[in-house]
């Protein structure tokens, strides 16, 4: 085989490497997520009775597309990683043609929440890489044996992705992709009372050297500017109304309080299994409520559950969907900050801070707290995946 064929065989072969790699990575550092993703296609396949097993079934899939698409990068068990690809490939390829038939509403999943493709662009792309794979792999033979080295890269990535994994399972996404992501601003439906509509806020004229502008309750101009007066702002939303991020939650009597979340600085303690959460955290939960009380929070703890669920006394239950609570904080009985209505930052249940680490954050600018929780996190991410990819690529 002369050498221009095997060059393109390798570049097909990395092409295909890299997809699988992103693909799993995407997923691995949202394994609650893709638990959620892998249930819905068993509800689709009317398998609804294996959805038990979806946490463990994602995580294996994903371990095997990121660690097969390393294998292809570096150019190690060349064989078994052809041979893996391809039947992936083809597999992945009739999963999208079937979703493609029957258009159901839900998202394929290739790249976990981080990059949702129309079931069109999900066979595209599965299409495509089955091109990449006949091109890298076929004849099946010819693929040669790696240098030594290439097998020491492939236990450092693999150790670090083992690593990555553990840590994005027992805290948070290092990036939120959801509509709750911090900086998102929570939207409330519209209804009887004077809460506004979707898009819609109160906007405040100012005056300033025979210019007019318009300013929002958040951002208002510096006292060179004269008030003139009110209007109703009705902004056109880039998403879809499924996508707002809207935290619809109610009391014990059935009254929806969507409000409190928009009021102030409050910490939403999300469960969205209660059965699922230990007695050691229900029985902590009356002291969280004083740690968060002291530190000059308003607590607002959410079940997702019916209003006969028992809670510690002291607690005073609101009421909300599974959907809402698990897009709201990936981790069960984990705290949110909102301030004023806009999402800062996000806890873990096991990492909500302490009281000094409470009063801190409570003395921080709520904006700067959440820039900088979304760029550390994106910071923390993109420096997992210039390692990787360094190892992959130069050792």
């Amino acid at each position: 085989m002369n050498k221009s064929v095997c060059r393109l065989r390798r570049f097909c072969a990395f092409l295909a490497g890299v997809t699988f790699f992103m693909s799993g990575i995407f997923k691995l550092a949202d394994p609650t997520g893709t638990r959620l993703i892998v249930a819905e296609y068993f509800k689709f396949f009317h398998a609804g009775f294996l959805g038990f097993a979806s946490g463990a079934v994602g995580l294996v899939l994903s371990l095997l597309e990121t660690l097969t698409g390393a294998a292809l990068i570096i150019n190690v068990f060349r064989r078994t990683a052809a041979l893996t690809v391809s039947i992936m490939t083809a597999f992945f390829t009739i999963l999208t043609a079937i979703l493609l038939i029957f258009n159901p509403d839900m998202s394929c999943g290739c790249f976990g929440k981080a990059l949702e493709l129309s079931h069109m662009q999900s066979f595209i792309k599965d299409l495509v890489l089955c091109v990449l794979c006949a091109a890298a792999f076929i004849p099946f033979r010819d693929f040669g044996s790696p240098a030594k080295v290439k097998y020491v890269a492939f236990a450092l990535v693999a150790a670090g992705v083992a690593g990555g994994t553990i840590y994005c399972a027992v805290t948070l996404p290092p990036v939120d992709y959801t509509a709750f992501a911090p900086g998102a601003e929570l939207y409330v439906e519209d209804g009887p009372s004077d809460r506004p509509a979707f898009g819609e806020r109160e906007a405040f004229i100012y005056e300033k050297d025979g210019r007019r502008g318009t300013f929002t309750l958040d951002r208002l101009p510096d006292s060179t500017w004269t008030f003139v007066g009110m209007d109703t702002l009705r902004r056109d939303l880039p998403f879809k109304e499924k996508e707002l991020a809207v935290l619809t939650f109610m009391d014990a009597e059935g009254e929806y309080c969507d409000r409190l979340a928009t009021e102030g600085n409050v910490m939403a303690v999300s469960v969205y299994d209660p059965d699922g959460l230990s007695g050691h955290a229900w029985k902590e939960m009356p002291d969280l409520k004083r740690r968060l009380a002291a530190a000059g929070f308003r607590p607002v703890f959410i079940f997702a559950a019916d209003t006969s669920l028992e809670v510690p006394e002291g607690i005073e239950p609101y009421f909300s969907d599974y959907k809402t609570l698990v897009t709201l904080n990936r981790s069960n009985g984990g705290a949110t900050l909102i301030s004023d209505g806009t999402v800062v930052r996000k806890w873990a249940r096991n990492f909500i801070p302490d009281e000094d680490g409470l009063a801190s954050i409570a003395k921080t600018n709520p904006a700067d707290l959440a820039v900088s929780t979304a760029t550390k996190g994106r910071i923390r991410f993109q420096a997992f995946l210039l390692y990787v990819f360094a190892v992959m690529l130069f050792l």
